[in-house]
């Protein structure tokens, strides 16, 4: 029987016995400890909602009708005597401290209070639940550090206090606890490193500390878990130890500071079913043998500086590693790409034969879990009567076949369960939102498919009954410059929020604004903004074809990937022209980047997208901020101070009165090396054309995307250059003037005061001194 199949028998058994476990077990009622219930009372007077059955716990007597069954008594097991053994609160609104008085429950083995809107610290009073062996605090809003007190716990198996606000050390005990099999302090802010002798806990299988903030290197003891996830600040390289995992089947080392060469020992963990590299300092190539991990299904190497081997004769079709790995090293597997198309050989009947011998042991298992299948006969039908009430992933019509040049179509978008989606965000946990824009807040999730694929995960602020068209309408849209939409979820009722959820890929490298921040992972060059700005153009124009309009062009909604490319994002929910459609109610824009055309008339067109961008290439040009709180007093492009005095002006306002002074080369970054005053010369009037009046004046996005092209190319050479800049002063030859900030505050101003908040919502940002 191989390793599927086995895996196969396992989790039948373990869902038998645990379906069968409540048909099986004593239905004799069990009075509650009294002593035990006067704790439940007390925890409920320090939390704000009413648990059932935990105000009259144990106090029957007293209250006419209460039942004292321990068995009524929400989220509690008690043993033969009463006494409480297990705990499990989820998903209820507590809002509170964690009581110390539950310390008083002695005889807890299970504590469980996940999901609650728990506050406070941890209280040392947990000290006294000595018989405890599985503490989940798991998605509060709990803060302080991780007490001394929590040692005491020596029977402790499960640890989980992941997704809160703990600061503080690394606990110190851990090591000491020989019998932790799991542990997960996940998304966390805590700091330090991880003790050497980490590696003494001995049933330890699965260490997940990233989202930290810890440092140092990774302790060489490690040896005997089966995951590893430890993406945080670390530094050196990878330890030995780890090469002695026998049983690893997920190393998770992104995100850290690692350095050095990638040990050939990688190579020999057979178990391993996840390997992520990313965001590293490796220096060096992939192991060339790497392909024969036949476990292995995800592998991510991104953002670092690995080259791909030369030797591709360990490529092997059946291998399951084989996708995942030439995705990342494509080179790679190109000389045995033809055999990856052919089919396995037939099994002749020799193998059929050595394939279908079975052990003792897997005949009795299988038996077993046949006889097991008749007790869970009624549990099954019960299943699939309430699985059909819920939605399952399916296809929101046909992928629409891709523009000439663009490559295949993906697959078709997919409608998801919501709580598959909410699972995948960890219930929208705080720690996991990316941001939020004009269409709603986005998370960063892991689905819960695979268990690897990152996504992009966005609550739609917009409640439509137009949602499934307009997900219909963007999932056909398939370009390299735009952002993938894999599917989406709805759900929710009138008590509820109600959701309209899409589903992206996710994308690694983060959006444009981190790019040309000053904390900025590096300087983009030149040839790298006309790069991203060509890329930008030419997904624009690709929407445009279909009659669709962005109206938020700005660095956020422009994210790069692993290649330095531009996909944009957040497009698809409006049609050219629609006043009636999704979001006509209201405006949509940043400040700086909207078209006064369309804050005045409400009706966006291609060319305010056309605006936005104009204004996007001032920016990346200059490296500043749409609008901005001072003029430039030096011709150098150097900084200045800001008078707070001053008036706040456009980027566009300060490029069109350096043309008139001619000094547009002030305007080029000083971040950048040298840049031709030709170059930055058509740049400017390229997007100062973008933004002219009247509206039909501005040029097309796909005459953009091709004067662009032309000043790229212009970039190598003092000729082409000029060449390139002239191509663009004769296009823009009698260009209407721009309008002052003036006019355009004025347009804003008007907006505010003669229609109504509601049918107004824009995303203001305060007004940025100038870098």
């Amino acid at each position: 029987m191989d390793r599927s199949h086995r895996r196969g028998v396992v989790a039948l058994l373990v869902a038998a016995f645990a379906f069968s476990w409540p048909l099986t077990a004593s239905t004799a009622a069990v009075n509650l400890n009294p002593a035990q219930a006067a704790v439940l009372r007390e925890c409920q007077q320090q939390w704000a909602v009413q648990l059932p059955g935990w105000a009259t716990a144990g106090n029957c007597t007293a209250v006419p009708g209460a039942d004292c069954d321990c068995a009524t008594v929400y989220g509690v097991q008690c043993d033969a005597d009463g006494s409480i053994v297990s705990m499990h609160v989820t998903e209820q609104p507590l809002n509170g401290p964690v009581p110390s008085v539950l310390g008083e429950l002695t005889t807890l083995t299970y504590l469980r209070i996940a999901k609650t809107d728990l506050n406070g610290s941890i209280p040392d009073g947990l000290s006294s639940l000595v018989r405890l062996q599985h503490l989940d605090l798991s998605y509060n809003s709990i803060t302080g550090s991780i007490p001394q007190a929590i040692s005491s716990l020596t029977s402790l198996t499960v640890l989980g206090l992941s997704y809160m606000d703990l600061t503080g050390p690394f606990p110190s005990w851990i090591p000491g606890h020989i019998r932790l099999n799991y542990v997960s302090l996940v998304g966390n802010r805590i700091s330090g490193s991880m003790p050497e002798s980490l590696g003494s806990v001995i049933n330890l299988n699965v260490f997940s500390v990233w989202q930290n903030q810890l440092s140092g290197t990774i302790p060489e003891s490690i040896g005997s878990l089966t995951q590893l996830e430890i993406l945080n600040q670390f530094t050196g390289s990878i330890p030995q130890g780890i090469g002695n995992m026998e049983r690893i089947t997920t190393l998770d080392l992104g995100d850290n500071k690692l350095n050095g060469l990638l040990p050939s020992w990688i190579t020999r963990m057979a178990t391993l079913e996840k390997l992520d590299l990313s965001r590293n300092n490796f220096a060096g190539s992939l192991p060339a043998n790497l392909g024969s991990l036949q476990q292995l299904t995800y592998l991510n190497v991104s953002a670092t500086s690995l080259a791909c081997p030369l030797d591709a004769s360990t490529c092997v079709v059946s291998q399951s590693s084989a996708s995942a790995f030439c995705l990342q090293c494509p080179s790679f597997c190109s000389s045995c790409s033809s055999a990856a198309a052919a089919p396995p050989p037939p099994a002749t009947a020799a193998t059929a034969t050595a394939q279908s011998r079975l052990s003792t042991a897997d005949i009795i298992g299988i038996v077993v879990a046949a006889v097991l299948l008749l007790l869970l006969l009624l549990a099954a039908v019960w299943w699939a009567l309430m699985r059909r009430r819920k939605p399952h992933a399916t296809p929101v019509g046909e992928a629409a076949s891709s523009a000439p040049g663009m490559g295949a179509a993906p697959t078709a978008c997919q409608q998801f369960p919501l709580d598959v989606v909410t699972t995948a965000t960890g219930d929208w946990a705080e720690c996991n939102l990316l941001g939020s824009g004009g269409f709603g807040e986005v998370y960063k999730g892991v689905s819960p498919l695979d268990g690897t694929t990152l996504w992009a995960v966005k609550r739609a602020k917009s409640i439509t009954t137009d949602f499934r068209r307009e997900v219909g309408q963007m999932a056909s849209k398939h370009h390299p410059n735009l952002v993938r939409l894999l599917g989406f979820a709805v759900g929710g009722d009138v008590n509820t929020r109600v959701e309209n959820v899409l589903v992206y890929e996710f994308i690694a490298n983060g959006d444009l604004k981190r790019w040309m921040g000053p904390d900025a992972p590096a300087v983009l060059t030149l040839q790298q903004r006309l790069d991203i700005l060509v890329g930008v153009a030419r997904g624009l124009e690709y929407l445009h074809k279909f009659g669709m309009v962005h109206r938020d062009i700005k660095p956020p909604n422009i994210l790069i990937d692993e290649n330095m490319q531009p996909k944009v994002a957040d497009f698809g929910l409006v049609r050219a022209g629609d006043v009636t459609g999704l979001h006509s109610t209201r405006l949509l824009g940043t400040v700086g980047y909207m078209d006064p055309a369309y804050i005045r008339t409400h009706n966006a067109t291609t060319a305010t997208d056309l605006y936005s961008f104009g204004i996007l290439m001032l920016v990346m040009l200059s490296g500043r901020e749409a609008v901005i709180t001072t003029k430039h007093k030096q011709d150098d492009g150097s900084n200045c101070h800001a008078d707070h005095n001053e008036d706040p002006i456009t980027i566009l306002q300060w490029a069109t009165e350096l043309m008139s002074e001619s000094k547009v080369s002030s305007l080029g970054d000083p971040r950048m090396a040298a840049v031709p005053e030709a170059i930055i010369s058509g740049l400017v009037q390229l997007a100062v054309g973008c933004t002219a009046m009247p509206t039909a004046s501005r040029p097309s996005m796909s005459q953009v995307a091709q004067d662009l092209e032309a000043l790229r190319a212009g970039v190598g050479g003092g000729d082409a250059r000029a060449e390139g800049a002239a191509l663009v002063d004769e296009k823009m030859v009698g260009a209407s003037p721009v309008r002052t900030m003036d006019e355009d505050l004025a347009l804003l101003e008007w907006e505010f005061t003669e229609e109504s908040a509601a049918h107004v919502s824009l995303e203001l940002r305060a007004p940025q001194t100038m870098r």
